[in-house]
């Protein structure tokens, strides 16, 4: 970050969302938030402008680690963790950004869950969001409650 700052650079950074077969939902969730508070604390110390990307770990095909993703029962994240952090990540007013294509490259059913919510609505709506950084439009827009 002392670099950055010197050479007037900026960051961007990604940031995985549940990572390993052996998070919970809502551990994934705070590791995700810690890791997003993290690189703002670092942001605001440094004074290097910061924007975060956030992916969903998917199941890809024919990586090292989809047997062991199997076999430990990994499931990618829920949609909702996504919000979450968004969530976070604005409360902050540190830019955030959610990828959520896989580019072809997950198993059948080894992209995010969206348990309980209207899928096309969301993905619509946290896309969305990635143009407008606006939280409270994200979640009308994805008819969301919670």
């Amino acid at each position: 970050m002392s670099m950055l700052a010197e050479n007037d650079c900026y960051l961007k950074a990604y940031l995985m969302l549940k990572p390993h077969y052996s998070l919970s939902e809502e551990e994934g969730i705070i590791e995700a938030v810690n890791g997003v508070n993290e690189l703002h604390e670092f942001s605001k110390e440094f004074n290097v402008e910061t924007s975060i990307h956030l992916n969903p770990t998917y199941i890809a095909k024919g990586c090292s680690l989809t047997d062991d993703m199997i076999k430990f029962g990994y499931q990618p994240p829920e949609l909702s963790s996504v919000i979450e952090v968004l969530k976070f990540a604005s409360e902050l007013k540190i830019p955030i950004y959610a990828g959520l294509d896989d580019e072809g490259m997950a198993i059948q059913g080894g992209t995010f869950r969206y348990t309980g919510l209207d899928k096309e609505k969301t993905v619509k709506a946290i896309l969305s969001f990635n143009n407008h950084q606006d939280y409270e439009k994200m979640i009308k827009e994805a008819d969301y409650s919670k």
